[in-house]
């Protein structure tokens, strides 16, 4: 216990002694080290803040355009998680091919539609959901407007025939009869997928874009992935923002290690200059029998102290910082974002680089020590 005082009393004295090297070592240490580690907290921040910006936007989902599949094969992503897949917009059917007993439909506008569960204001028989692209029984439902309705005199349960060819007929039945204020802009609709798998029975090619809703901005990249591994291409106006992130992100961490390197070794030469401006000292500590282990105790345990209270000091700021920086995000995106990570994450990795300094300093030490020039050592020299 009494060696062990003696110990803390020469660390202590050498606190005094240097107190000016040690202050101002600890105080550039703190400041590189508090850039570095709010550097790394806007790394490893910045993509889930403008995820979270992308979410408040875009609270429907966003959509990525999948290029290379055809609505026959939509199922190859079903283990994918998109919040659904639809057509980017309504397709227009020659209407010239339709008829109703034998009155044609020249004169009718008919798009096929990829429905969704939306409120719809049917007038009479059954509104449209997302169930209803799909035919069942073989029967393809279709949804009439009120005015052609009462033109052609149609009902529901009838049924609309399309001459595809002089060989081959598509029957449609009247399921829903709509207004034409309430539902959508054509006089007939009809549902894209059932519409699609008819023309693709028959040979023929519908034009069309396929997209799929990604619900969280976070699985963005994983769900682009999973669809490029399936041999198909996506592509998103949040395309070029993820990538300039991405880049921006592995920019600052590389950024936030430099300033952390630059640091220790800052740190590291001020050490070397307290040790040089001691040499004389630990030169006498040895020659009145003081060990080596016990010299390198005092001056490893001055550094770990001053890296310690330094790591502690950047950390209070950069948690000022943060406050700071979320109050600014609050105010600037109109997004609530607390508990943003990477600071508690970087500190190990700072706390080691920094104890890279022991090593380069122990081994001053052990030369100093070794030293048998020990009168030139205490000559006084201008």
């Amino acid at each position: 216990m009494t060696k062990l005082t003696n110990l803390m009393k020469s660390v202590w004295l050498e606190l005094k002694s240097e107190k000016v090297y040690v202050f101002f070592g600890a105080l550039l240490l703190t400041a590189m080290l508090a850039s570095a580690v709010f550097i790394a907290f806007i790394s490893n921040n910045i993509m889930s803040v403008f995820i979270s910006y992308a979410n408040s936007i875009c609270p429907n989902g966003i959509a990525v355009q999948i290029k290379g599949l055809t609505y026959d094969s939509v199922d190859m992503l079903n283990d994918i998680s998109f919040k659904e897949i639809y057509v980017d917009s309504p397709i227009g059917i020659e209407s010239d091919m339709f008829y109703f007993g034998d009155q044609s439909l020249d004169e009718c506008f008919i798009e096929a539609y990829y429905f969704r569960d939306e409120n719809n204001n049917i007038l009479e028989g059954k509104g449209y959901s997302t169930k209803s692209n799909v035919s069942s029984d073989e029967k393809i439902p279709v949804w009439i407007s009120e005015d052609i309705s009462k033109k052609y005199n149609i009902k529901l349960g009838d049924q609309i025939r399309q001459a595809v060819s002089d060989e081959v007929d598509f029957y449609y039945y009247v399921e829903g009869i709509y207004s034409n204020s309430e539902f959508m802009e054509s006089d007939i609709g009809i549902p894209f997928t059932a519409y699609y798998q008819a023309m693709s029975c028959i040979g023929r090619f519908v034009d069309h874009n396929i997209f799929g809703i990604i619900s969280d901005a976070k699985n963005y990249s994983s769900i682009c992935t999973q669809v490029s591994q399936k041999g198909l291409v996506t592509y998103s106006s949040f395309d070029d923002v993820f990538n300039v992130l991405n880049m921006l992100r592995g920019l600052f961490f590389i950024l936030s290690l430099f300033v952390t390197i630059i640091a220790a070794i800052t740190f590291s030469n001020i050490c070397s200059v307290i040790i040089k401006h001691r040499i004389k000292h630990i030169m006498l500590e040895k020659i009145l029998g003081r060990k080596n282990r016990e010299i390198m105790f005092i001056y490893g345990f001055i550094i770990e102290l001053t890296i310690i209270i330094s790591l502690i000091f950047a950390t209070i700021m950069v948690v000022c910082l943060q406050g700071y920086a979320e109050t600014v995000i609050t105010n600037t995106f109109g997004i609530k974002i607390v508990n943003l990570t990477g600071i508690l994450a970087y500190l190990p990795i700072a706390f080691i680089l920094c104890n890279v300094v022991l090593i380069r300093s122990f081994v001053n030490i052990f030369k100093v020590t070794r030293r048998t020039d020990i009168i030139s050592i205490f000559e006084d020299r201008e």
